[in-house]
């Protein structure tokens, strides 16, 4: 079995990376806590980050003046009084934008969400006395000033001090209120930091341990399903892989559910199935070439069977050959005999024309009814050929059994071959049924045979006869008469029977060829058979060959 390379991580075990995965999180979880600790230090309430921004913007409070404080818009004013005429335009316009920008601010703090109280005090309080002084100063002040009014110009002065002396008054209320405000708020911020802190704490230290649990118990369901290490499952996968399956997997006691467990049954049963392929390969081997015995066996008794119906056929012509000369005879009975009649009737002057023709009909009925039973040796010989003939059909419907047998033994490969067995035994049932048929037909012909013989005989007798009664001039012509009758109508009964002869013949002609051809076929379907059963073998001996990598023992 081949052993995997073990460089880099591969040198550890599962258990081992597991143990390195849980160091280097921890680690990690640390080192990000530590660094997150010193951030939030920095940038809480009161820390460094938090002073830089103070200081920012306490110094912008410091060398500008807030826009919703009306202190450069009094200093701009008392400038405007005591400037000359040309410098007045310039003020004017300064205080212009101040009150602009004031409008702006005031804006803002409408729309902002703020405490309710500081945002009275900034909107109202701090509001409404900035407002009078916006308007005592561009609609009484301003005009004065420009018409060089001095009681009024004073007057309106004097209003707008007390207007700024008011909105003083408001501002540092509100900025007393602000300070404290803004204390309140730092310190609830810095405990909200500091809340913030451990509990960010205490949930990085509930994490870290929540994941090193989970790792672990990830680690040990890893290696309970996995039934060990993974480089075992590993080497196991490899070695089967490689169809060796005679190195034992080491499984822990009582483990069934794991997948080294799964992989020794898997083992295991590859093992047995193979096995058991193995023998059916070299069942099926066995049985292809006793198939093959058996199809050269069947083909042998096909020719031999073929050769037999060849004989029958040959038997036949001749046997119609016999027929045609014996109707042909009969006939010419027949005719003889109605001659022989219609002289007799003619009178006795006729007498001894009819003794010859009546010793010529009796060497006729002689030479036909030696014929008829040359008809029925004969006859005898188509009985002999066709019980040839079916004891042939009987073996091949036996090798054909036998023959389905050895094809349902080899399963799923010889069912072929089960199927061209099926035809056999089917051709071989057709054939000793003809054969059968041909026997009935070929006992109907001995029986009638034995009846013209009979019929013959009594001719031959009677002609006997009548050529006696003849000689004698002794019968009369009313015998003679009665006599030529009686031989017409036995030649009529045998030309009758000759007839039913020669449509039995030609019904067992077409038979015995039937049979030929299914001999013919019979031979091909073997021949089919015997290259199925090749194949098969040649089949059984690829599995075999197949099967033969797998390591069993």
């Amino acid at each position: 079995m081949a052993t995997p390379q073990r460089g880099g991580l591969g040198r550890f075990s599962l258990k081992t990376l597991f143990v390195i995965m849980i160091g280097m999180v921890m680690t990690a979880y640390l080192a990000f806590g530590l660094w997150t600790w010193k951030v939030m230090t920095q940038v809480e309430v009161n820390g460094p980050e938090y002073h830089r921004v103070v200081l920012g913007k306490d110094l912008i409070a410091d060398i500008l003046p807030p826009p919703k404080y009306i202190i450069e818009t009094y200093l701009v004013t008392l400038q405007l009084d005591r400037a000359q005429p040309t410098e007045r335009a310039a003020l004017i316009e300064r205080l212009k934008v101040l009150k602009k920008e004031y409008d702006e601010r005031q804006t803002y703090w409408i729309a902002t969400e703020f405490e309710p109280d500081l945002k009275q005090a900034m909107i109202k309080t701090t509001h409404e006395p900035a407002m009078r002084y916006y308007s005592v100063l561009f609609e009484h002040f301003i005009p004065a000033l420009q018409a060089g009014d001095d009681a009024a110009r004073a007057s309106a002065l004097a209003d707008m001090d007390a207007a700024y002396q008011q909105h003083r008054a408001a501002v540092d209320d509100l900025v007393a209120k602000t300070n404290a405000f803004n204390t309140r708020v730092e310190k609830e911020t810095a405990d909200t930091i500091a809340e913030g802190q451990w509990g960010m704490l205490s949930i990085w230290l509930l994490a870290l341990l929540a994941v090193s649990g989970f790792t672990v118990a990830l680690a040990r369901y890893l290696l309970r399903v996995l039934g060990g290490d993974p480089r075992v499952a590993m080497e196991v996968v490899q070695a089967i892989a490689s169809n060796d399956l005679h190195q034992p997997v080491k499984v822990q006691m009582g483990d069934t559910q794991s997948l080294l467990a799964a992989m020794a049954a898997m083992q295991s049963h590859l093992k047995s199935v193979i096995g058991e392929v193995n023998a059916a390969a070299q069942e099926l081997s066995s049985a292809s070439q006793h198939l093959t015995d058996t199809s050269q066996q069947v083909s042998q008794s096909s020719s031999e069977q073929s050769e037999a119906v060849m004989s029958v056929a040959a038997a036949m012509e001749e046997v119609a050959i016999g027929i045609a000369h014996i109707s042909d005879n009969a006939e010419g009975a027949h005719r003889l005999a109605s001659e022989s009649h219609d002289r007799s009737v003619s009178g006795i002057e006729l007498a001894q024309s009819a003794s010859l023709q009546m010793a010529e009909l009796q060497g006729t009925v002689e030479a036909s009814s030696s014929k008829i039973s040359a008809l029925q040796a004969n006859s005898e010989l188509i009985r002999s050929a066709a019980e040839t003939i079916r004891t042939i059909a009987d073996q091949t419907n036996l090798l054909a059994l036998n023959a389905a047998i050895e094809a349902a033994r080899a399963g799923e490969a010889g069912r072929g071959f089960a199927v061209v067995a099926d035809e056999v035994r089917k051709l071989a049932e057709n054939t000793a049924r003809a054969t059968g048929e041909i026997d009935q037909v070929i006992q109907a012909i001995h029986v009638d045979m034995n009846h013209a013989v009979e019929t013959m005989g009594d001719g031959v007798n009677r002609v006997g006869e009548g050529v006696s009664v003849t000689r004698a001039l002794g019968d009369s012509m009313q015998e003679l008469a009665s006599g030529a009758d009686g031989v017409v109508s036995t030649v009529s009964e045998i030309t009758m029977s000759l007839r039913q002869q020669t449509a039995a013949h030609e019904q067992v002609a077409a038979n015995v060829e039937t049979i030929a051809r299914m001999s013919e076929a019979n031979t091909g379907e073997v021949k089919r058979i015997a290259s199925a059963a090749q194949t098969l073998a040649q089949l059984a001996q690829r599995l075999q060959g197949a099967i033969s990598v797998f390591r069993l023992n």
